[in-house]
């Protein structure tokens, strides 16, 4: 592979995790509506019904990400390992000239925030889908 090609995986990679984001937040944020305004009044086998669909997707969303991640880190190994057998171009060298170590570890706390996050939405969601006691509203509120 050559460095312009890995560049440009690397920039797809990049809106390819965005938009995993953006779907990310619409699928919680239409779950959070369905569940404020429909699912609290839900009979029980409704609700498990909708948020087992709900977790296939999460956990589709979360082997995305995982992908994502482990692709991304193959991508930034062969721009190294080939800065080591040629001369790379500005864009490469700025991809690669940051210390490892400190990439890694910043490339680990995006990953460990990525994943607490997806973890503590899914359980805060499980507990307003089957846990919380909804006050009824009232006309004008």
């Amino acid at each position: 592979m050559s460095e312009a090609e890995i560049t440009e995986q690397m920039v797809m990679m990049m809106d390819l995790t965005l938009v995993g984001v953006s779907v990310f937040f619409s699928i919680v944020s239409a779950y959070v509506l369905a569940l404020f305004y429909f699912l609290r009044r839900a009979p029980v086998g409704l609700r498990v019904t909708l948020f087992g669909f709900f977790s296939l997707t999460f956990a589709f969303l979360a082997l995305f990400a995982a992908n994502c991640f482990s692709h991304a880190a193959s991508l930034q190994t062969a721009l190294i390992a080939l800065g080591e057998q040629s001369a790379l171009s500005p864009v490469g060298l700025a991809a690669t000239r940051h210390n490892l170590a400190d990439r890694s570890t910043l490339d680990q706390a995006i990953r460990s925030m990525t994943w607490i996050g997806m973890g503590l939405v899914y359980a805060a969601l499980a507990w307003f889908t089957f846990f919380q006691q909804w006050r009824e509203r009232r006309a004008g509120e």
